[in-house]
C-alpha cells in the first residue's frame, strides 16, 4: 500500500541520498536479491559486495566471485577462472554506477509505502528526464529507505533497477557500510596453479 508524498521532498530525498553516495570512497554492502514478482520462482541469492572508488568491485555470491581491479575483471568459479578486459560505459549498469555514481537527471517521486517485508518506508522512483540521460540503460529505479537521525541521514533497504529491455533486479540490503579502509589487493586475483584459466583479453 502506498501514498503520495511532495515533489519537492522527493527532490530533496533524491539530493540527500546522491550526497550520501558521493561522500562515500569505499562500500561494503550484504544482499539478498529478491524477485519482482511475488508469484515468480526466481531463487533468491545472497552475497557481499566491496566497492571502492575508480571502478573496483568484489562481489561474493553463493560459490562464485567477480573481481574487477578498474580495468580487468576475473569470473572465478568450480574452479576456473575467466579473464577479460572491464570496459563499462554509459550505457551499462554497473554496481558502481548504483551504489557510488547515484543516477543524475533523473525525475523523482516518493510516496509512503507498508509493506510485509520492510515495515512502513519510503519509496523513491526515479525515471530519466529523457531518453538520451538514460544513464547505465535504467528506465526506473526503486529506492526503499527510512529517514533516521541525525536528519541529514536515509538508510536504504531496497534498491531496484529496471533496465532497458530486460527483467527488473532488487537488491535488498542487509547491511551497508562506508568508508572502510580497503587495500587495493582485495581486488586483484591470482589463479593457484591448479585453476583453469581461460584469457578473453
Amino acid at each position: 500500500m502506498t501514498s503520495t508524498a511532495s515533489a519537492q521532498t522527493a527532490e530533496e530525498y533524491y539530493a540527500l541520498i546522491r550526497k550520501q553516495c558521493a561522500s562515500a570512497q569505499t562500500i561494503r554492502v550484504r544482499f539478498a536479491t529478491e524477485p519482482t514478482d511475488r508469484s515468480s520462482t526466481q531463487l533468491v541469492m545472497r552475497g557481499t559486495m566491496i566497492l571502492k572508488r575508480d571502478k573496483k568491485f568484489r562481489l561474493e555470491i553463493g560459490s562464485r566471485t567477480i573481481i574487477c581491479n578498474g580495468s580487468t575483471l576475473w569470473n572465478v568459479a568450480n574452479n576456473t577462472v575467466v579473464i577479460s578486459s572491464y570496459t563499462p560505459n554509459t550505457s551499462s549498469m554497473s554496481p558502481e554506477m548504483l551504489f557510488l555514481d547515484f543516477p543524475v537527471d533523473y525525475a523523482a517521486s516518493l510516496a509512503r509505502e507498508q509493506d510485509s517485508r520492510y515495515g512502513s518506508t519510503r519509496l523513491l522512483t526515479l525515471t530519466p528526464k529523457n531518453a538520451q540521460n538514460m544513464g547505465g540503460g535504467l528506465e526506473r529505479v526503486l529506492i526503499r529507505f527510512k529517514h533516521t537521525s541525525p536528519k541529514d541521514r536515509v538508510v536504504i533497504q531496497s534498491v531496484e533497477a529496471q533496465p532497458q529491455g530486460t527483467s527488473a533486479l532488487r537488491i535488498a540490503i542487509q547491511d551497508l557500510q562506508t568508508n572502510l579502509t580497503v587495500q587495493d589487493s582485495v581486488f586483484e586475483f591470482v589463479p593457484p596453479k591448479d585453476m583453469k584459466v581461460i584469457d578473453m583479453r
